[in-house]
């Protein structure tokens, strides 16, 4: 059993046992992997559920940040945002938003973050929340709340 970096554009990682592949990782962009965007509840989450957009914008926002962005929630599976008591429309659901924890930030990081966010002017749903900030790439007119 062993890990072996890939040679296609996908950036996979794969692990060879026996005579199966199983993909374990997948990268979608410089600093970010396709499971920090999962689902949390262990269903399989493809790359199709998640926008292209978000990632892109994403990518792009941790580009200017130039720290860390740890996602807490990303795509949501429909069973598992009921679970969680997410809104019955959630971006999450479309694979558009994202929760990004920002516990460990200084007050001037999160200051930082958002303003970023809002200057992108692409995250029509920013969400400030305890130790989150949600960020969607929604369509239509913006949306600010706090929870």
């Amino acid at each position: 059993m062993g890990l072996k970096k890939p040679v296609d554009n996908y950036s996979t990682y794969n692990i060879y046992v026996g005579y199966k592949i199983k993909v374990i990782i997948m990268r979608v962009s410089r600093n970010f992997m396709l499971d920090e965007y999962g689902c949390k509840c262990g269903c399989k989450t493809e790359l199709e559920d998640v926008s292209a957009n978000l990632i892109y914008q994403m990518q792009k926002l941790r580009d200017q940040f130039s720290l860390p962005i740890k996602i807490a929630s990303g795509y949501r599976c429909p069973a598992h945002n009921k679970k969680i008591g997410g809104a019955k429309n959630s971006q999450h659901m479309k694979g558009k938003a994202v929760d990004i924890d920002v516990s460990n930030l200084s007050s001037g990081a999160r200051y930082r973050l958002i303003q970023l966010a809002f200057g992108f002017g692409v995250f029509k749903g920013i969400g400030i929340g305890s130790g989150k900030l949600h960020l969607d790439v929604r369509s239509g007119e913006p949306v600010f709340w706090f929870y």
